[in-house]
């Protein structure tokens, strides 16, 4: 809704993406994207995430007034929680206004960062924003909103030129849960959950210090989200099966040549990365282990804190993770 409104809006069709990003199922960019994709059919032209030059080149390369939109989440959350630099992120708010381009930020996920949202917290001024996932209070929930002298003019039942409907429109089951939602999810909690990943960020960090796992490519995967030379392989929501994990470690092989792991992200919202020969049987054997610990955590290392977690599930994180890298330390060093 938010990209079709952008495109009514400026009249123009070009809505510049980014590679390993993801809005949803019918917007999705893993790197290589294929060919054959459930893609919406819009003009999409990709850029590096993280990459003011290469976004820049890419930009500096489109026709004159052809750019409706840019769409970006501020952080790549299927991706593998890759962070987005302010700097970054505000060129882009800045590009948008320039080009007269809509500049639009998904924050399904990292709305959950801040209490105002994530854009109000990197001071940024979106001209349109995409809501979902937690603030529907565990309903299926999703919305976008934006400048009321903006796009959002457009949708004004007494004079605007679109509409919306669908199925799940006003659904009141779902918008008391949101409301509850809201009230327990205070600022309170954000701060304190927040405060629980960064915690078990920075004590996994050291746990990888501790166990001599290799520093240079950790740093490499936590910025950019680089593995093996690639970028970090899309695995979300089964669309690239084969980089899921195996429900049976048995045919999984560890190679004799060193690995790296680490850890991405921000407050709550973290991803376990691994990068080398064998980062797809180690993030497997990860998953099996810490299952196997009483945790669990998405498939391809995502990891989601919620308001029920406290200081003791974050030592149970740690302490699992521990006995991991002892595990299979050989093939982690």
């Amino acid at each position: 809704m938010a990209l079709a409104a952008a495109t009514a809006f400026t009249g123009r069709k070009k809505i510049l993406a980014f590679k390993n990003g993801y809005h949803g199922g019918t917007l999705s960019f893993p790197s290589p994207l294929k060919e054959v994709n459930v893609n919406l059919p819009h003009d999409f032209v990709l850029a590096p995430y993280n990459d003011i030059a290469g976004t820049k080149a890419i930009l500096s390369s489109l026709p004159k007034d052809s750019l409706a939109a840019i769409i970006v989440e501020p952080i790549q959350g299927s991706g593998g929680c890759i962070v987005g630099s302010t700097e970054f992120l505000q060129y882009l708010n800045t590009e948008a206004k320039k080009l007269k381009a809509l500049f639009i930020v998904d924050e399904v996920m990292t709305s959950r960062l801040s209490y105002h949202g994530y854009s109000s917290f990197l001071g940024i001024s979106p001209d349109l924003v995409t809501l979902g996932k937690w603030i529907g209070g565990g309903m299926t929930f999703g919305a976008f909103g934006g400048r009321r002298d903006g796009a959002m003019n457009m949708f004004d039942p007494r004079s605007g030129i679109l509409g919306h409907s669908g199925t799940f429109n006003n659904n009141v089951v779902t918008m008391a849960a949101g409301c509850a939602g809201l009230d327990i999810y205070t600022e309170e909690q954000v701060k304190r959950l927040n405060a629980l990943g960064e915690d078990l960020k920075l004590r996994i960090e050291v746990l990888l210090e501790k166990h001599n796992v290799n520093a240079d490519t950790r740093k490499k995967v936590a910025q950019s989200g680089q593995t093996n030379g690639l970028e970090c392989p899309f695995t979300g929501l089964g669309l690239n099966p084969e980089n899921e994990v195996s429900p049976s470690t048995e045919s999984l092989s560890i190679s004799n040549q060193p690995s790296a792991m680490c850890i991405s992200g921000k407050g709550s919202m973290l991803n376990i990365h691994f990068a080398g020969e064998s980062e797809q049987s180690l993030r497997a054997l990860f998953w099996h282990h810490m299952l196997d610990q009483g945790i669990v955590l998405a498939q391809r290392g995502f990891i989601a804190l919620n308001i029920e977690l406290n200081e003791t599930h974050i030592s149970k994180f740690v302490a699992g993770t521990e006995s991991f890298l002892q595990r299979y330390a050989q093939a982690l060093r």
